[in-house]
């Protein structure tokens, strides 16, 4: 005991059960409990309380003290949905009939991977309370993906859209949600693109609008849509000219003219780029892709010159190197 003193927090939860476990198999029950029951006074962790409550619960149980066991239990179903141990407390109120807390039991069965049960149980809490949250609907999402049902959690999501959209995070997050499954599992990308341009068109003043915008404009290359792609790019800088992603944005587009042949809005884009940062690695690359864009459109002489601006502005970067090599005529390695 001379240790708990001075060990962390963290540390001092996990020896106080290891004291409460050893007092338990001593046979010290009253040691056992009242060190259980301390710690869901100080620990600081959901875990660890769950963890109380479960082995305090049960500790109740041996002693015929029923309705103080079933009080353990429900406060970690109630209060530690997140915690593992809260399925054990779950289960033993579930096997004795007690009545739980459904949208809780759901997300508990949610996280032991008992997808079918939570959807079962979420759909009750929801049946039950009709002016929920978007909890419930959340989990339903996240449960119908894990079993690829993808066309049912898309609806779960679509019910946030239109019914919570007073909760900023999870208004987000349902289209976030939705577009990476229509993205990633149902490889449809002009609909998962659309998803996020339509929570920019909803709520242009988002803090996450450039950020969708710029996850639009990669589902749009990850489907081959590339001209489409590049002006989404460009929407972000000329949008949301204060964000972190409106520099990357645009050079993204500038690359994406330049692969498509487009050669003369290439050339307009990296142009733009240079007056847009000071940064010599930043420099460098316009500066190259300005020469590669102009060769394309035939002017050699020009070109040149910016190969020379690139290798002078960055000589140790990547750029810099390649265009020094391109002047000396060396191929790339």
């Amino acid at each position: 005991e001379t240790a708990l003193s001075t060990a962390t927090i963290s540390r001092y939860d996990q020896l106080q059960l290891k004291l409460a476990q050893a007092a338990t198999s001593a046979g010290d029950t009253d040691k056992a409990i009242n060190t259980y029951l301390g710690l869901l006074e100080t620990s600081q962790s959901g875990y660890t309380k769950a963890q109380a409550d479960l082995l305090v619960g049960r500790l109740y149980l041996q002693m015929g003290l029923v309705d103080q066991a079933y009080a353990r239990f429900q406060d970690s179903v109630d209060n530690y949905p997140e915690a593992y141990d809260s399925y054990s407390a779950l289960v033993q109120l579930v096997e004795d009939g007690q009545p739980v807390n459904q949208l809780n039991r759901g997300i508990i069965d949610y996280k032991v991977e008992q997808y079918g049960v939570a959807i079962e149980a979420l759909t009750n809490y929801m049946d039950a309370n009709p002016y929920h949250d978007a909890t419930a609907h959340i989990y339903r999402a996240l449960s119908f993906y894990e079993i690829k049902q993808y066309e049912n959690e898309i609806a779960e999501w679509d019910k946030v859209i239109l019914d919570h959209s007073s909760e900023v995070e999870n208004y987000f997050r349902a289209f976030d949600e939705k577009s990476y499954t229509q993205w990633l599992s149902l490889n449809l990308f002009i609909e998962a693109a659309q998803t996020c341009l339509t929570y920019v068109a909803t709520i242009p003043t988002s803090e996450y609008a450039p950020k969708m915008l710029d996850k639009a404009a990669r589902i749009y290359v990850d489907g081959g849509y590339l001209s489409m792609a590049a002006e989404v790019y460009e929407r972000i800088l000329n949008e949301y000219p204060g964000s972190e992603l409106a520099y990357n944005g645009l050079f993204k587009a500038g690359i994406l003219y330049y692969r498509m042949g487009e050669y003369s809005k290439a050339q307009t884009t990296f142009l733009r780029l240079v007056v847009l940062t000071d940064k010599p690695e930043e420099q460098a690359a316009n500066y190259l892709w300005l020469a590669k864009s102009l060769i394309k459109l035939n002017d050699t002489t020009t070109s040149q010159d910016y190969y020379q601006k690139a290798a002078s502005a960055n000589p140790s970067g990547y750029y810099g190197i390649r265009a020094a090599e391109i002047l000396a005529g060396q191929s790339p390695l």
